[in-house]
């Protein structure tokens, strides 16, 4: 659903004030066939991620990432779509996805799943901006 709305950190962080954990799969769309200017998609996505960019964005929030996954369909699924050529199709992007995951996920669309732990259950806060920085107790000078 991240991919879906303006404000995937604040949508994150309003579900992470209701529960412990959250679990969030968002394709990776971010790859070669994304086009240079955006074009809104039939399906209304208006966020594209890569496996890292939702890490940060997580991170970001401040909450904890326990563990994430990247996946496509079943077999199945592509049989379905492409007849007997969907085996072929699965087989190379599962072989791609776990010998060069990097190169895989710059091709295709894969999708991340994430196992997240809520910051009111004690993750790390998020780090301070640069800018912000110099505002903190610490960088601030001291009188006497």
């Amino acid at each position: 659903m991240l991919e879906h709305v303006d404000h995937p950190g604040l949508l994150l962080n309003e579900a992470a004030q209701v529960v412990d954990y959250v679990f969030i799969e968002v394709p990776l769309e971010h790859n070669r066939r994304l086009p240079r200017d955006f074009v809104l998609d039939a399906v209304g996505h208006i966020n594209f991620f890569t496996a890292q960019t939702i890490r940060l964005l997580v991170l970001s929030c401040g909450h904890q990432v326990l563990a994430q996954r990247e996946n496509h369909p079943a077999r199945r699924q592509y049989q379905y779509r492409l007849g007997r050529k969907g085996r072929l199709v699965h087989v190379l992007k599962e072989v791609t996805l776990r010998t060069m995951p990097q190169v895989a996920q710059a091709l295709w669309t894969y999708h991340s799943s994430l196992l997240v732990r809520s910051r009111r259950l004690g993750a790390a806060p998020p780090m301070a901006a640069p800018s912000d920085r110099s505002a903190s107790p610490a960088a601030a000078p001291t009188s006497r």
